[in-house]
């Protein structure tokens, strides 16, 4: 049998939690739903928007090769995201906003094509959150 990858846009309509932040993808937000088959195993995982934009952005990186770490992936990120930004500090610790869910972040570090969507989930995210 061969293997295959399906990828999807959903609107969330209970709690889900997000692969790669842990954070819950909330009651009427919506995330990207992959799922599929590789070498025999069947797996899927839930994102929201913007984290799913980072995946893709870690994974189509020329030094990608070709192993999934969420930890390495998040770092990369705040790498990418963060770096000269003033609100981080002189020792990167001063900055109060999680670097995943920060719109400044965001438009350093992600593709031109999926900003205007992984703003929109940032915000759709953090305002439920704050409700």
């Amino acid at each position: 049998m061969s293997d295959f990858c399906e990828q999807r846009q959903h609107r969330a309509k209970k709690p889900h939690a997000c692969e790669l932040c842990n954070r819950p993808i909330l009651p009427g937000c919506e995330y990207i739903l992959v799922k599929g088959k590789v070498e025999g195993q069947f797996s899927s995982y839930k994102a929201h928007i913007h984290c799913d934009a980072i995946i893709e952005d870690y994974v189509n990186d020329s030094m990608y090769d070709g192993y999934f770490d969420t930890e390495e992936m998040v770092e990369q990120y705040i790498r990418k995201a963060c770096s000269g930004c003033p609100e981080r500090g002189e020792y990167d610790d001063e900055c109060e906003v999680d670097p995943l869910f920060c719109e400044k972040a965001a438009r350093r570090a992600l593709h031109p094509t999926v900003l205007a969507a992984a703003i929109e989930s940032i915000r759709a995210n953090s305002q439920e959150e704050n409700t």
